[in-house]
């Protein structure tokens, strides 16, 4: 494992120089986030984040919140997400979101990734499984997704 020492930021700094601190709840945009939620059968989960990649709309559970207080005095705020599959659009509208999940159950993903807080979406989701379809359709509460290029 590398040493924390020799992680650069991208300002420069080494991580081993800096502070880091975690927390468990996050205002994004004016909505509120909770990082390690498991995912349920609710109206609304606050650990699911939707963000655009590679020009489209995806979303995850939010793991972890992290902020790296820099040797150069600046503030990091980082997540730790794990990705859904990415999402399909049934009748071709970006207010229609169903994920597929093929059997894979969305709160033991492993697979994490670390995204800059601010390239999370301030848009509130809420979730419904279909069991019978083996699947989720996410219901933003605010905008509307980004749609891949076909």
């Amino acid at each position: 494992m590398v040493g924390l020492i020799q992680v650069y930021l991208r300002c420069g700094c080494r991580l081993g120089h800096s502070a880091l601190y975690s927390h468990s709840t996050a205002l994004i945009g004016g909505k509120r986030f909770n990082a390690g939620e498991r995912l349920l059968l609710s109206v609304r989960c606050g650990s699911v984040i939707t963000m655009v990649r590679d020009g489209r709309s995806v979303y995850g559970l939010l793991k972890k919140l992290y902020r790296v207080v820099c040797a150069c005095d600046q503030l990091i705020d980082l997540a730790v997400v794990t990705w859904f599959p990415f999402p399909d659009y049934p009748d071709s509208d970006p207010l229609t979101v169903t994920i597929t999940l093929n059997g894979l159950d969305v709160n033991h993903i492993t697979e994490t990734e670390v995204v800059p807080l601010y390239d999370i979406q301030p848009s509130r989701v809420g979730v419904e499984i279909d069991d019978e379809h083996d699947s989720m359709q996410m219901l933003r509460m605010e905008g509307t997704d980004t749609m891949p290029v076909l």
